[in-house]
């Protein structure tokens, strides 16, 4: 975060944004798993699965995509955890909701979690 207000020297409000979660085809088993931060309403970083590194869509982000493509450990985490452990889960709560779930069809699965974070940079506090 010292990164992303530090630079713009004025009091100002800026709002960091998260999205993460998996999506589990119950037909193909296809799993995919995505992780994306936003910075003032604009894709700032995302996490590409495949070659485990992250895609600096600005400029402003290559800092930081340097900085995460380095730690070689959270990079395995995250890829284990998107393709391994939320799959897991969504197939555990699915279990659990049988009966109320059950229809004809496809079904395909997602879990997401949205986390919005207003900073404001002339207050001392942060505000989630």
């Amino acid at each position: 975060v010292r990164i992303l207000i530090g630079g713009d020297g004025e009091n100002s409000a800026h709002v960091v944004q998260i999205m993460y979660g998996c999506e589990w085809d119950d037909e193909t088993g296809e799993v995919k798993g995505y992780e994306q931060h936003g910075y003032d309403g604009e894709d700032f970083l995302a996490l590409d699965l495949k070659t485990e590194s992250w895609i600096a869509p600005k400029q402003q982000a290559v800092i930081t995509k340097q900085k995460w493509d380095n730690n070689k450990a959270e990079l395995s985490y995250n890829k284990n955890y998107y393709t391994h452990i939320c799959p897991e889960w969504l197939k555990k709560y699915l279990n659990y909701g049988k009966s109320s779930l059950m229809r004809k069809g496809k079904i395909t699965l997602t879990s997401q979690c949205f986390l919005n974070f207003r900073i404001d940079s002339s207050a001392d506090r942060f505000y989630i």
